[in-house]
Formats: C-alpha cells, sequence, structure tokens
C-alpha cells in the first residue's frame, strides 16, 4: 500500500472533521456579525473563544490567584 492511501485511511476523520469544524465556525461568526440577522446587542461571543476562556481561567486561576488580588487599602 502507499504512503499516501496508508495516510489516508489513518487520518481521514481528522482530514474531514478539523476543516468542518472550521468552516462551521466561520459560518456561524459571519452570521452573528450580520446586522439584517443579529441584531448588535443580541450578538454573543464565539462557543469555542469562549470555552477556551473559561478553561484557561480556571486552569490558571488557581496558580495566580493570590498574586491577582488586589489588597484594600481602607
Amino acid at each position: 500500500m502507499s504512503k499516501f492511501k496508508l495516510f489516508m485511511r489513518n487520518y481521514l476523520v481528522s482530514i474531514v472533521m478539523i476543516p468542518s469544524l472550521v468552516g462551521i465556525h466561520w459560518g456561524w461568526y459571519q452570521l452573528q456579525q450580520n446586522d439584517a440577522l443579529v441584531p448588535e446587542n443580541e450578538r454573543k461571543e464565539m462557543p469555542l473563544a469562549k470555552l477556551l476562556k473559561r478553561t484557561w481561567n480556571s486552569a490558571f486561576s488557581s496558580l495566580t490567584g493570590s498574586e491577582t488580588t488586589k489588597p484594600d487599602d481602607k
């Protein structure tokens, strides 16, 4: 079997799914930016970006939690 056929057989799902997911998110973003479809006050952040921010904050909040809190100046 040629190397190309072996590569396609092993990674076909990734080759199809990754561009599909990127395309779906890009399409969702384009729909959100269309004023005729979604008013500005109802626009939402991309779900993937929202998930990444939440994951990043929860992963590093325990490491930087004491450094980011400001002491009270009372």
